[in-house]
C-alpha cells in the first residue's frame, strides 16, 4: 500500500510539474567565458575567478528567468574557459545577455561567447538499450530464483526487482532529483 501511494503521488507530481531533466535529455544553451589573461608576457589561467564569475552569471541569468544547469572549467590550447550550461534552450535577447554578463563581470565583451544552443543527445537507441538492460536484469532475477526454488520463486524475485526499480525511480522523481547522464 505504501509503495502504491508513493507511485500514485509521484505520478500526480510528474503530471503537474514534469520530470526534472538535464541538458542531455531536453537540450539547453551554453556560454563560454574566457578566464585566461596575459600578465608580464605570460598567460595566466584565471581559474581563481571561476567561482566569482559563476555567481555573477547566476545573477544575470536570474533576471532573464534562466538557470544554470552545470558549469565547468575547460582548457583549450593556451586559453582557459568557464563553460556554463543553461537549462533553457530559448533565451530572449541572447546577445544582450552575453553583454550583460560581460558588464557584470567587468570584462571585455569579446571574452564572453554568444549563447549557443545545445541539442539533447539522449537518443531512442539509448532508451532501447536501457530497456534491454532492465529486461536482462529481470531475467537474471527470474532465473536466479527459478534455479534455486522453482518457478514461483523466480516470478516473485522478478516482480520484486521490478518493484524496486519502479519505486526507486518514483522516489527520484518525487524528490525532483535531476535526471541526467552524469
Amino acid at each position: 500500500i505504501i509503495s502504491f501511494a508513493i507511485i500514485l503521488l509521484t505520478s500526480i507530481i510528474v503530471g503537474v510539474f514534469g520530470i526534472n531533466t538535464g541538458i542531455e535529455f531536453s537540450g539547453g544553451s551554453q556560454i563560454e567565458i574566457k578566464l585566461s589573461y596575459s600578465e608580464n608576457d605570460t598567460i595566466v589561467s584565471g581559474r581563481e575567478k571561476a567561482t566569482e564569475y559563476v555567481d555573477g552569471v547566476k545573477e544575470v541569468l536570474k533576471e532573464h528567468d534562466c538557470s544554470i544547469d552545470s558549469y565547468f572549467v575547460e582548457d583549450k590550447l593556451i586559453d582557459t574557459y568557464l563553460v556554463i550550461r543553461i537549462a533553457e534552450t530559448e533565451i530572449d535577447g541572447a546577445e544582450t545577455v552575453a553583454n550583460e554578463i560581460a558588464s557584470k563581470l567587468n570584462i571585455d565583451a569579446s571574452n564572453v561567447s554568444s549563447v549557443k544552443t545545445l541539442k539533447s543527445y539522449f537518443t531512442g537507441k539509448q532508451v532501447l538499450f536501457i530497456g534491454i538492460a532492465v529486461a536482462a536484469l529481470l531475467l537474471i532475477c527470474f532465473f536466479a530464483g527459478f534455479a534455486r526454488y522453482g518457478i514461483n520463486a523466480g516470478v516473485t524475485l522478478a516482480f520484486a526487482g521490478l518493484h524496486s526499480l519502479i519505486l526507486s525511480l518514483a522516489l527520484m522523481f518525487l524528490w525532483r532529483v535531476q535526471l541526467s547522464v552524469v
